[in-house]
């Protein structure tokens, strides 16, 4: 805080700590230097920011002392020296005091620019998104029974269980879906009926939401592999005439019947015609054609066939039937 200033209004010189000016008696008022509030001459601290005031020691004895006469008042200008350079002493105190504390915050606080930088120059790793669906294998069927059994398989990954199943020529049925995920995976079908041959599919999805679903499969309740037969029910022989040039054929026309417990395709059944011609020791045999639809028997069921023996005369012949590779 400076010790002397110019009055405001008459321009005289006048003392830090002077209540009004010594030529026109202009009253003065004084704000702290930090946070610029009005204070009073005299004050230790300031009373809002509490900012230590340092006031020249010539004026605070003049605050603090009463006014004395007109003579006194001169030798005490002529002193007045003395108050100004106390002033400044403790100015130059204060600010270095000041100075030091302040180069000692800048050094604590750290550098934002500094931070921000290996922030940015930080690479983000990123996972890649799964794309790739589980691995279905080992597809097991256990504990079968007359109306239930055990579908078992493995996946390379955590995955949910599911089985879409159903009897032939039925209704497809699903399988509540297990959220739980796993690698060895079980569900059981029950209520399913005897003698049926049911088909069925695994389905299983991964974490990320791909789905995996197995080949179909089949497995049949309550019938032995064993049990399987094809029976000859009729066959008759007849000849047609071509046109000229082109001789007769005979045909040999019959139904077989699937007399096993299991469905038959006409690729697993043989049906053998032996010839014997009269008059001709040697015999011959000629396999039988079937009608191409539809390719499968069920038990019970018939199918057509039909074979052309290859002369022109009325043979004796025989015919069977039986399933191949069963």
């Amino acid at each position: 805080m400076q010790s002397i200033f110019s009055c405001q209004k008459c321009g005289v010189q006048n003392r830090v700590g002077d209540r009004s000016c010594k030529n026109c008696g202009l009253e003065f008022r004084y704000s702290c230097p930090q946070c610029r509030s009005p204070i009073n001459v005299g004050d230790a601290a300031c009373a809002r920011c509490g900012n230590t005031l340092s006031w020249p020691l010539r004026s605070r004895i003049a605050v603090d002392q009463p006014k004395k006469p007109a003579d006194g008042q001169k030798k005490q200008r002529n002193r007045s020296w003395l108050g100004p350079l106390i002033a400044l002493i403790v100015l130059i105190i204060l600010g270095g005091v000041g100075a030091y504390i302040f180069i000692n915050l800048l050094q604590r606080q750290p550098s934002p620019a500094v931070v921000e930088n290996l922030t940015a120059n930080k690479k983000e790793e990123v996972t890649p998104a799964d794309k790739q669906p589980p691995v279905i294998s080992d597809i097991q069927i256990n504990n079968l029974s007359n109306n239930s059994v055990e579908i078992h398989w493995t996946t390379n990954e955590p995955s949910t269980s599911q089985v879409i199943w159903n009897p032939k020529n039925n209704s497809t049925n699903t399988t509540i879906q297990k959220e739980a995920m796993v690698q060895q995976h079980s569900v059981e079908l029950a209520g399913l009926i005897t003698k049926t041959t049911y088909y069925f599919k695994v389905r299983s999805i991964d974490a990320s939401g791909n789905e995996a679903l197995s080949a179909e499969k089949s497995f049949d309740i309550g019938r032995q592999p064993a049990l399987t037969g094809v029976a000859v029910t009729m066959n008759s022989m007849s000849v047609e005439e071509k046109p000229p040039f082109a001789g007769v054929r005979t045909y040999i026309r019959g139904q077989i019947r699937n007399t096993g417990e299991v469905p038959l395709n006409i690729k697993d059944i043989e049906v053998t015609v032996k010839i014997t011609v009269p008059g001709i020791a040697d015999s011959s045999e000629v396999l039988a054609e079937f009608d191409p639809y539809p390719t499968e028997v069920n038990p019970g069921e018939t199918h057509k066939f039909f074979a052309i023996v290859p002369n022109n005369t009325n043979p004796n012949y025989t015919v069977s039937a039986r399933v191949l590779n069963k």
